[in-house]
C-alpha cells in the first residue's frame, strides 16, 4: 500500500470516529472498571485472611528470637535490590507476597535456635515489616481498586517511560526506569499521554501519520514537552486546601497553621515542625475546630480524607520516627499537595503497581521509607499562596 493511501485511510478515520478526551475509550475503561469490581469481590475472602494470618505468624516468631553477636550469619538475603539509581516499581499482587511469605517461612523453619545474629535480625524484622506494609496497602486497596482507575497514575507511568528513552536532560524523572519498550509500547503509551490534551482517534491518527514519514520520534517528543508541564503542575504543584492558614511578613515568613486541640495535637505539631521548616520561616500553631487533627485507625495505610482534608486518619500501629514522618506527609495533603509516588491498578495482570519519584532525593511526599526533607519547591508554594 503506498503512503498517500495509507495517509487517507488514516484521515479518514480520523474524520469519521470521533472518541472522548482523557486517556482511554469508554469501552477500554469500562472493562477497567468492570474487572476491577470483580477483583475487589475478593477484599474480605479467606485466602486474604489466611496470609495476614502467616504474617502475624511471622511477626510473632520475630518477637521470641533473642540477638546474639556470636551467632554466624545465615539470612543474608536482601528485600532491596539493584542499582538504586533506576526506578524498580513494586508488583503487589496475592502471587508476589505469598512467594515472599514463603521464602520467610522457610528460613524460619529451618532455624531451630530461637536466636540470630545482629546483621540476620535486621534483615529478617525490615523483609517482615515491608511485607506488612505491603500487605496492608494491597489489602485497602483490593477494596477499592475502581478508585485508582480514576486518576492519572497510568498515564504518568506511561510519560516516565517514554522519557527514560528520550530524555536527555532536565529530565521530569531524575532516576532511569529500568524497562526497554517494544515499538507497540511506545505506540500504546504515547496515544495514552497524547489523550490527555487531545482526542484519542486524533493522536492515533497523527501517530501512524509520523511514523509513515519516519517522524514518530518528533511527533513523541512534542508530547512527552506537553505531559511534562502537566505532570510537573499535577504532580508537585499545590492546590487550594482547607486550612484558615495566615502569614505576616517581619523578619521571617510567620505562618500560623491551625490545630484541632485534643490529647494528639502536641505530636502534630510536633511532626509538622520538624519537618515543614526553614531558616526563613516560623511556624506558629493556633487552636481551630477546623484545624489538623489526627483519629488513629486499627487497620488500612494513614490516609487524609477525602472530602475532609484536615483529618489525618493514622495507622495505629505506626509507632516511633516512622508516626512522626507520618503526620508530617499527611500534612502535606492538608495543604494542599499530592504523593509523588505511581501506584495504580494493572486491570491486565491484577497488580498494583506502585513505585516513588524523587526517591533518592530524599522527598518526604514521596516517599515515607526514604523520605527526609520537604524540598523547597513546596515551601516557596506556600509562601507564594499565603505570604503575598
Amino acid at each position: 500500500m503506498s503512503k498517500f493511501w495509507t495517509v487517507f485511510i488514516c484521515l479518514f478515520t480520523l474524520i469519521s470516529c470521533g472518541v472522548k478526551k482523557n486517556s482511554r475509550s469508554e469501552s477500554d475503561l469500562g472493562t477497567a472498571y468492570i474487572e476491577a469490581s470483580l477483583s475487589s469481590r475478593t477484599c474480605n475472602e479467606e485466602q486474604r485472611e489466611k496470609i495476614e494470618g502467616r504474617i502475624i505468624a511471622l511477626e510473632e516468631y520475630l518477637s521470641r528470637l533473642s540477638i546474639s553477636s556470636n551467632m554466624i550469619t545465615k539470612f543474608d538475603k536482601s528485600s532491596e535490590s539493584g542499582n538504586s539509581s533506576l526506578i524498580s516499581p513494586l508488583i503487589l499482587s496475592e502471587k508476589s507476597m505469598t512467594g515472599e511469605l514463603d521464602e520467610l517461612e522457610e528460613f524460619r523453619d529451618s532455624n531451630q535456635e530461637l536466636t540470630l545474629s545482629t546483621n540476620d535480625y535486621q534483615l529478617y524484622s525490615q523483609r517482615i515489616k515491608k511485607l506488612r506494609i505491603n500487605f496492608d496497602r494491597w489489602s485497602f486497596h483490593q477494596c477499592h481498586l475502581t478508585s485508582l482507575i480514576d486518576n492519572s497514575a497510568q498515564e504518568l507511568n506511561d510519560f516516565i517511560e517514554l522519557e527514560a528513552s528520550f530524555c536527555t536532560e532536565d529530565c521530569f524523572v531524575k532516576e532511569r526506569l529500568s524497562k526497554t519498550l517494544t515499538a507497540e509500547e511506545k505506540r500504546e503509551k504515547t496515544v495514552n499521554i497524547c489523550s490527555l490534551f487531545q482526542r484519542r482517534n486524533y493522536c492515533k491518527v497523527h501517530y501512524d501519520i509520523a511514523t509513515i514519514f519516519d517522524g514518530e520520534d518528533e511527533f513523541i517528543k512534542e508530547n512527552l514537552k506537553s505531559a511534562k508541564d502537566f505532570f510537573q503542575k499535577n504532580i508537585f504543584g499545590m492546590s487550594e486546601g482547607p486550612l484558615n492558614i495566615e502569614c505576616q511578613k517581619n523578619e521571617k515568613y510567620e505562618i500560623t497553621i491551625p490545630i484541632y486541640s485534643d490529647q494528639a495535637s502536641a505530636e502534630v505539631i510536633n511532626a509538622i515542625s520538624q519537618y515543614w521548616k526553614r531558616d526563613d520561616i516560623e511556624l506558629k500553631f493556633i487552636n481551630s475546630v477546623d484545624g489538623v487533627r489526627v483519629v488513629n485507625i486499627s487497620s488500612g495505610p494513614s490516609r487524609v480524607a477525602i472530602n475532609e482534608l484536615q483529618t489525618i486518619y493514622l495507622n495505629s500501629n505506626v509507632v516511633g520516627m516512622e508516626r512522626v514522618k507520618t503526620i508530617a506527609h499527611e500534612f502535606g495533603h492538608s495543604l494542599g499537595f499530592k504523593d509523588c509516588y505511581v501506584e495504580y491498578y494493572d486491570s491486565r495482570s491484577q497488580e498494583l503497581i506502585y513505585y516513588e519519584l524523587e526517591r533518592d532525593e530524599g522527598n518526604l511526599m514521596c516517599s515515607l521509607e526514604y523520605g527526609h526533607k520537604i524540598p523547597d519547591k513546596y515551601l516557596d508554594k506556600i509562601i507564594s499562596q499565603y505570604c503575598h
